[in-house]
């Protein structure tokens, strides 16, 4: 219903949720699936794959601006 009444609003909201989608996906497609059991394990490792994934897009785009 809301696709009826607000299109904008509802194509800004599945823009954002495929994007977010997109990155999970491609994200577990690169690093694979979590295996940790405890949360503060979990945390670590979820932490250090963000870190490795901001560093591989820093790098790419200061390749494409340098």
């Amino acid at each position: 219903m809301d696709l009826f009444v607000d299109v904008m609003s509802w194509l800004t909201e599945y823009h954002i949720r495929s994007h977010s989608e997109s990155f999970h996906s491609s994200f577990k497609t690169k690093y694979g699936m979590i295996t940790k059991r405890r949360i503060s394990s979990i945390l670590a490792h979820v932490t250090a794959r963000i870190i490795l994934h901001n560093r591989r897009r820093l790098a790419y785009f200061n390749r494409i601006n340098g």
